[in-house]
């Protein structure tokens, strides 16, 4: 699978509340099965912390797959 051919819609960004009150972003890509969490910082803007996610799964999704033999 090209990341170039990916488009962002394949991302799924969610924010989660806690039942503590604190917020989780959750980053799905539901082609590959892969997750993200990170806590919020409410200190820092949402975008900024939503695209750092991004970037981090963009860096995933472009890591060669180990299988088993």
């Amino acid at each position: 699978m090209n990341m170039d051919s990916q488009s962002a819609i394949d991302i799924r960004i969610e924010s989660v509340r806690l039942a503590d009150g604190r917020r989780v972003f959750r980053i799905i890509d539901p082609g590959t099965g892969l997750c993200l969490e990170r806590a919020a910082d409410p200190a820092k803007p949402v975008h900024l912390q939503t695209r750092n996610l991004l970037e981090a799964m963009k860096a995933l999704r472009s890591m060669p797959v180990c299988t088993a033999a």
